[in-house]
């Protein structure tokens, strides 16, 4: 918008509808999300279409929006772009329809193409992350993932040895009124995390705040926490951490954060755990060796025709696995620590 702001084709920039109108006969320029199934996508007629991200699009928004609104004007085009999110995508199926019918062209590009990415980057990329995910994300590829999602995970990141120290130590919290849990995670100074203890509810009865902001600064008391990380579905229970942490003198729960499950997403946390275990630095201790089997079994959700698809099943437990990874992956998100973080393949 603001490159075409003095443009003198340009007759109206709409900023609150992302809509640029010009003089002529010409058809606007429209910029939309593909949110609630592609809602604000429908009644348009389209001329052409470009759709980024498409690996994220679900399949109703190509076939039942998009394609029909372009479909009724003669020579409409349209640019799909993405990064490949395994072969039982809907993504995938464009694409092999790209390779099948004539009027379709296929474009397959590496990082490596890129002459302005680093190739300091691309080699720490490869060293770091799972021959799998590197080719996924750095080279295009069409992988077959197992239902597994944590596929480095191994035995021996169950440690026997705890370091003394640690850089920090921080709360991870997964709320429930009836499967609440915490996970005590400690971060070295050499960037490896421990997770130290845990707890969750297995009483099968309701737990009140009152007894989860008990155990929380108990927690925050023996392991000398800095702060507790907090989903931001519940903004009162992190109002009532905070204010529980300045009455009962519990700084650790004074410095409490929300922490935005969509940033990173649930697959960018499960992404960003199995690096760490591929490097080697997210480790069980004796204390939480019983969560090491949440996190081994954790596994992709199959659809009606039994092939695996690209998010965690549903009904697992995976509490204690969620509050770990609400800190983990918030720090390595945040401060630009995972090399998730750098620009991918497109």
């Amino acid at each position: 918008m603001n490159a075409l702001e003095n443009c003198p084709l340009v007759k109206n920039i709409n900023r609150s509808d992302y809509r640029i109108s010009f003089y002529g006969s010409r058809p606007d320029l429209i910029l939309r999300g593909c949110d609630n199934q592609g809602d604000r996508l429908r009644g348009l007629n389209l001329y052409a279409s470009l759709m980024d991200e498409f690996q994220d699009v679900g399949p109703t928004v190509w076939d039942e929006i998009v394609f029909p609104a372009l479909a009724r004007n003669r020579d409409w085009r349209a640019l799909l772009i993405g990064t490949p999110k395994g072969r039982t995508s809907y993504f995938y199926k464009i694409h092999e329809q790209a390779l099948r019918e004539p009027d379709w062209s296929y474009f397959h590009f590496h990082t490596s193409h890129n002459p302005f990415f680093p190739k300091t980057h691309l080699e720490r990329a490869r060293r770091e992350l799972p021959p799998k995910v590197f080719r996924q994300e750095f080279e295009a590829s069409w992988e077959d993932f197992e239902g597994a999602l944590f596929s480095a995970i191994e035995r021996h990141h169950i440690a026997t040895e705890v370091p003394d120290s640690f850089r920090s130590v921080y709360l991870g919290v997964d709320w429930g009124d009836i499967n609440p849990a915490m996970v005590v995670v400690g971060l070295t100074h050499g960037g490896c995390y421990y997770l130290l203890d845990f707890w969750k509810n297995d009483s099968g009865l309701p737990i009140t705040e009152p007894m989860l902001l008990e155990q929380a600064a108990k927690f925050a008391k023996e392991y000398n926490i800095y702060r507790p990380f907090l989903p931001d579905d519940r903004p009162g229970s992190i109002l009532s951490f905070r204010r529980y942490g300045k009455l009962h003198s519990v700084p650790a729960l004074q410095r409490s954060v929300e922490v935005k499950r969509s940033k990173p997403s649930p697959m960018e946390r499960v992404a960003i755990g199995d690096s760490l275990f591929y490097q080697n630095r997210l480790y069980f201790t004796p204390k939480t060796a019983a969560l090491f089997d949440e996190f081994s079994s954790y596994h992709r959700e199959k659809d009606s025709d039994g092939n695996l698809l690209n998010k965690p099943a549903k009904g697992q437990q995976d509490h204690c696995l969620d509050a770990a990874m609400h800190v983990i992956g918030t720090l390595e998100f945040k401060h630009g620590d995972h090399v998730l973080n750098f620009a991918q393949a497109a």
